[in-house]
């Protein structure tokens, strides 16, 4: 079984919000900001689980919005807390590798610590089939550290489930193989959190 079907969403809602880990903190600034910057109608997050960051957007000027996940829980607890916020929500529990990954194209795309988990070859023909022309996709990888775990220890154990599935990214890789999907970089900065864990922050420009 994919282990995120295994991981209660107040689990890892808590364990991302420590204040020793702050990294839904961070990946709801990092989503903001690239909303605040190209002002898109339209938006989709993969990877969603209970919808983090979607608080952070609710007076842009966003007008629709798609939420992601394999988890049917995760799904519905986003679908409560945010379908009256926008003119128009679409909840999807779909494994962005299949065929069946589908939905009307979005202005931009967050996919925030998602790659580490999938084959991202195949998961980037499927998404840059879902963003428009001149749309963006914003993408939050992780970066290896000698000193620290790929999944940060804290009292919720379930998430060391993750480390079955969890692989690395380069972020070369990733930008190379955006290439054959029509996906241009256009944005790239490394930042380390207080907890000492570094991110690659990329953003893509859908050229054809």
């Amino acid at each position: 079984m994919n282990p995120w079907l295994e991981i209660e969403l107040t689990d890892y809602e808590s364990h991302m919000a420590l204040s020793s880990i702050a990294q839904a903190q961070f990946l709801s600034g990092v989503f903001a900001q690239a909303v605040q910057i190209y002002s898109p109608k339209s938006v989709a997050i993969l990877g969603c689980s209970g919808g983090n960051g979607l608080d952070a957007i609710s007076n842009s000027g966003v007008e629709r919005i798609v939420c992601v996940d394999i988890n049917s829980e995760y799904i519905a607890t986003a679908k409560k807390r945010f379908s009256g916020s926008f003119n128009q929500c679409e909840f999807l529990c779909c494994d962005i590798l299949s065929s069946s990954f589908s939905f009307n194209p979005v202005d931009l795309i967050f996919a925030g610590l998602i790659f580490e988990y999938v084959d991202y070859n195949s998961a980037l023909a499927n998404i840059s089939k879902v963003i428009k022309p001149s749309g963006h996709l914003i993408v939050v990888l992780q970066l290896p550290s000698e000193e620290i775990p790929e999944i940060s220890p804290s009292k919720y154990t379930s998430l060391n489930k993750l480390s079955r599935i969890f692989n690395f990214v380069p972020p070369l890789s990733l930008q190379e193989a955006a290439k054959n999907y029509g996906l241009e970089i256009i944005e790239n900065k490394r930042t380390t959190l207080k907890s000492g864990k570094s991110f690659q922050e990329m953003v893509f420009l859908k050229t054809a």
